[in-house]
């Protein structure tokens, strides 16, 4: 019985080991002011499957399903914003003197305090800097597309109202968490307006979309 229960113990620690192991990765894949980030954007649509005649009658059932391309939320052509397809081997490629591979769709996300939180938090988004002026993730007039409030660099969530952005968690009904991490599917809010579903991909390549323990079931 005692060497039994060595092994018991023994696996015990193993466990908790590894439970600690897994949080370190998954709190370091967590969303954080000015982190950098893309948006994929997430489709849904739905099909229905007949299932024939059953005495008679015609059943049928609606299934749900995501339209996965690499398009990401991206505002590279005249500061106007929508999905723009980048290769599945640029995603978070950085290269020196080049800058990043998908251009125009690198963001970096801004908020008063980290880690950032489903709803509860506001965020600013900045596209790029260009001399003096920062470019910021803007829904202004109901269309998204990138204005220079609040400025060149991130001052604190204050004033330039169409610049701000709750992040909604889609998939938090299914975890319950209410941390964001790579890989999350997300709904950008601005008021009371809600724009595309995008999955989360984080520059961090120790996470590498690894947080797929927290990915959704889909339904």
């Amino acid at each position: 019985p005692a060497p039994t229960q060595v092994i018991k113990l023994s696996n015990l620690a193993q466990a908790a080991q590894t439970k600690t192991e897994i949080r370190q990765l998954a709190n370091s894949c967590q969303l954080t002011s000015s982190t950098w980030a893309m948006f994929r954007w997430k489709g849904r649509g739905a099909y229905t499957e007949s299932h024939g005649n059953v005495w008679g009658n015609s059943r049928s059932t609606q299934h749900w399903e995501w339209f996965d391309r690499n398009d990401f939320l991206s505002c590279s052509i005249s500061g106007v914003c929508r999905n723009r397809h980048c290769a599945e081997s640029d995603i978070l490629k950085y290269s020196n003197g080049n800058g990043w591979a998908c251009r125009g769709k690198m963001f970096q996300v801004y908020a008063d305090s980290s880690p950032i939180k489903d709803h509860d938090t506001l965020v600013q988004i900045r596209y790029s800097i260009w001399g003096s002026k920062g470019y910021w993730l803007s829904n202004d007039s109901n269309t998204l597309k990138t204005r220079t409030c609040p400025g060149k660099n991130f001052r604190g969530i204050g004033g330039c109202t169409c610049e701000q952005f709750r992040i909604l968690k889609w998939n938090k009904r299914f975890d319950g968490d209410q941390n964001i991490y790579d890989g999350d599917i997300l709904i950008l809010k601005e008021g009371n307006l809600r724009k595309g579903l995008y999955e989360l991909y984080l520059d961090n390549s120790e996470c590498s979309n690894v947080t797929s323990l927290y990915s959704p079931a889909v339904q």
